[in-house]
């Protein structure tokens, strides 16, 4: 598989390939934190006259970064990636630029092993597997309309992160397959909106042909829903307003999020509704999971550890 230390997908794929009995290899770019020194000490709920020699030699109880120290642009050690480790994962590295080059040679290595690997992405540019993801989520959907009907509620809009895609295609070909009238909006939490919207569109394009019922493009055109305006900065960065959604979530419903995916998600999704005056509507928003996520970010959000 693929995925920086943030990533849901390398941590439940590492669950399950433990729990099958297979090996698990995860292609991991080194991305730098990319905080001042002050952001990373609030990341870890320390106050600003932290002593960094004590730090040093003192390490967290929940986490650590690399080299057991916090210098700004140090990569960090997160809960999904202490699962993954957990469940017996190989992690190996190598930079942003080069992940092509090492799955392919992690491939070839393993095959003069012996082994049989499976990149879960298809080929070594993560092409060819794209419907794989997506598939799930077409249940998913059948399943959320089941229970808005099972409850009398009829949604107007479904709101949910966006990230490679899978997940927003696997709801629209259940949309379209049921011929459902609800918008399904997609918040990247990425990438920029033509970009995303290819994932999305390549996806479905691969899921009709699995499924022998391609949809038309042009009604890809009229139902394919991304905004980007709610990045803030990209993947992995968050703003103020971002931890405050968090909060308040956290206060109002005790329901978590995290500032990577659903927390920066669900903010956007409150200022999509502001910005297109939104009212008197039924908004359901699909909760993509990654509580481990939360915890990395409970010093930032002020909950002492």
């Amino acid at each position: 598989g693929y995925g920086n230390v943030r990533s849901n997908l390398s941590r439940a794929l590492s669950w399950m390939a433990k729990k099958y009995g297979v090996k698990c290899y995860i292609i991991s770019p080194d991305e730098p934190d990319n905080r001042s020194d002050a952001e990373s000490r609030a990341y870890l709920g320390q106050s600003a006259n932290t002593d960094t020699a004590a730090l040093n030699n003192k390490p967290s109880q929940l986490f650590t970064l690399s080299d057991s120290a916090y210098p700004a642009g140090a990569d960090v050690m997160t809960f999904n990636r202490r699962l993954s480790l957990f469940y017996g994962a190989n992690i190996i590295h190598c930079s942003k630029d080069a992940v092509a080059p090492c799955v392919e040679s992690t491939i070839n290595r393993l095959r003069e092993e012996g082994e049989i690997p499976y990149y879960i992405y298809g080929n070594m540019f993560g092409k060819g597997n794209e419907a794989l993801p997506a598939a799930p989520y077409v249940d998913v959907f059948n399943e959320l309309i089941k229970q808005a009907d099972a409850l009398s509620i009829a949604p107007d809009y479904l709101f949910l992160p966006c990230g490679t895609g899978g997940t927003l295609a696997g709801l629209l070909y259940g949309k379209f397959l049921t011929a459902s009238s609800v918008n399904i909006v997609g918040i990247s939490i990425a990438r920029d909106r033509e970009k995303a919207s290819s994932h999305v569109r390549t996806a479905l394009q691969r899921l009709g042909k699995e499924r022998k019922y391609t949809i038309p493009d042009d009604w890809i055109d009229q139902h394919l829903h991304i905004d980007d305006r709610y990045i803030a900065g990209g993947y992995g960065k968050y703003n103020e307003s971002i931890l405050d959604s968090i909060r308040t979530v956290l206060t109002t419903d005790g329901i978590p999020l995290d500032p990577t995916y659903t927390g920066k998600a669900w903010w956007g999704m409150q200022q999509y509704l502001m910005k297109h005056d939104i009212k008197g509507n039924t908004v359901v928003f699909l909760h993509t999971g990654g509580l481990p996520l939360f915890f990395d970010f409970m010093g930032h959000l002020g909950i002492n550890r």
